[in-house]
């Protein structure tokens, strides 16, 4: 994951079994705090709430991971490192804006459907201010709305949304094979690295 960034500690071994021998004993989640030092691992804290419960992971692809783990819709132990990071840098699904009849890609992509809506949400209600999860949560109808049409395009390899407009009265839909032949498919691949 990150062996060319950080080293791991020569105690390593040692802290991932502490660590897994710990998870067994506790049910849910819980992050154990290992540090080491000059050959031996020194506990910290157990914690049982991540981030505090306050703000969300970002990408919010981390959150459902953590929620189907919590919720027994994902073992724990196909939660491998390498399932996760893939998930984390997974960047299909792609938001295309038009104005004027323009296509223009909003971003490179995002990790979920989730991150793409929640973006959405923000960038459309409150594109000059710096709003919360929690207040995001508030615009339900407009999440929503992306959220339906997202479900629609998760069978679609081009896993992309369209929205044209401003505000809480903004058009989204999934791109489906009809509007991907009307232009959209150049600026759906162009956003997503699996194309």
């Amino acid at each position: 994951m990150c062996e060319d960034k950080i080293k791991k500690p020569k105690e390593w071994d040692e802290m991932h079994r502490i660590a897994r021998r710990v998870g067994t004993k506790v049910s849910g989640l819980v992050r154990v705090d290992l540090y080491p030092h000059n050959g031996t691992v020194y506990f910290s804290e157990l914690t049982f709430t991540p981030r505090g419960c306050g703000a969300p992971h970002l990408p919010l692809a981390v959150e459902g991971l953590l929620m189907n783990v919590l919720d027994n819709r994902m073992l724990p132990s196909d939660a491998t490192a390498d399932f996760v990071e893939r998930t984390i840098n997974n960047r299909d699904w792609v938001l295309v804006k038009s104005s004027n009849g323009t296509a223009k890609i909003t971003s490179v992509g995002y990790a979920s459907p989730v991150d793409l809506c929640m973006s959405f949400t923000k960038d459309t209600l409150y594109p000059t201010t710096d709003m919360s999860h929690d207040q995001l949560e508030k615009d339900v109808p407009l999440f929503q709305r992306c959220i339906k049409e997202a479900k629609k395009a998760v069978a679609s390899p081009a896993r992309c949304l369209h929205t044209e407009g401003h505000g809480a009265g903004a058009s989204i839909e999934a791109v489906d094979a009809a509007l991907l032949a009307s232009g959209l498919e150049k600026a759906c691949k162009a956003g997503s690295p699996l194309h």
